[in-house]
């Protein structure tokens, strides 16, 4: 039956609010009278945020509702759930989880635990792909003769390097390389390795102090070397000198658009006084 002292679907709904302190207080009110569990409504909280990522920053005292020590373990749970998923963490999560970061309402120290893989296994998992990057390198324009292999087919001391054919097949075998490795694409999804795609979101923020650190974190792996944290750091400084570097050079001389409106000529001033 409907029994008597609940707050009514009225004094709790928040739909129409202009205020975060009117969500703030019916939130209150609807955990005490249900009993929820706090870190439930967190985690639905940030999940609304999530989706609607503008709102971040005006509902810290929404977030600061419940204990800020379950924060990063309620965030960390939401990029649990994409371990070992075929779909690649979505975007918008990286985004919630720059914009926190960004906010001070968590810190990188308490976020990167979470996130997978590790660093240490992707420092170990880069190292193995440079390894056999260079090994190819080495073994480019390189032949080897029937006579150069030992019984159990590895190459012995007496292996020669002979070089290519002619100039033209060295010529094409390279160009086909560049190609492939112009095309190839980045060892490691941002979608799928966790902190790269963090730091992606950090830089795609604005917020290039907490993403030196993380690329400092990352120690020798080089951050620039995947292709949608590049683009984003290309997209950063070219937001960062646009405005002066636009007085020199406009950007539409620097693409096929040129402006509709011809300039106005300018006459040279009269040489006499």
């Amino acid at each position: 039956g409907g029994g008597g002292g609940g707050p009514s679907g009225a004094s709790t709904s928040t739909r129409g609010s202009r205020s975060a302190a009117d969500v703030i207080t019916n939130v209150q009110s609807l955990i005490g009278y249900f009993d929820l569990d706090p870190n439930r409504v967190l985690d639905l909280v940030l999940e609304a945020l999530e989706a609607a990522p503008g709102r971040v920053a005006h509902c810290r005292e929404l977030i600061g509702l419940f204990n800020p020590a379950y924060v990063p373990h309620v965030l960390g749970f939401k990029f649990a759930g994409y371990e070992g998923e075929p779909e690649a963490t979505p975007s918008s999560l990286f985004v919630l989880a720059a914009q926190l970061l960004q906010g001070g309402v968590v810190t990188l120290e308490q976020v990167l635990p979470h996130l997978v893989p590790s660093l240490a296994d992707m420092q170990e998992e880069y190292g193995k792909y440079t390894a056999a990057r260079f090994k190819e390198a080495a073994a480019f324009g390189r032949t080897l003769l029937p006579s150069s292999l030992d019984g159990d087919g590895d190459e012995s001391p007496a292996a020669a390097a002979v070089p290519p054919p002619s100039t033209e097949a060295a010529a094409a075998d390279a160009a086909a390389a560049a190609a492939a490795a112009a095309t190839e694409e980045s060892p490691t999804p941002t979608g799928r390795y966790q902190p790269l795609g963090l730091l992606r979101a950090l830089v795609d923020a604005d917020d290039w102090a907490t993403a030196e650190r993380l690329i400092s974190l990352l120690g020798p792996i080089d951050a620039a070397a995947f292709s949608p944290v590049r683009d984003s750091m290309l997209s950063l400084l070219e937001r960062m000198t646009d405005e002066e570097y636009a007085c020199v050079v406009p950007m539409y001389t620097l693409s096929s658009e040129a402006p509709t409106d011809p300039q106005p000529t300018v006459a040279p001033p009269s040489a006499s006084l």
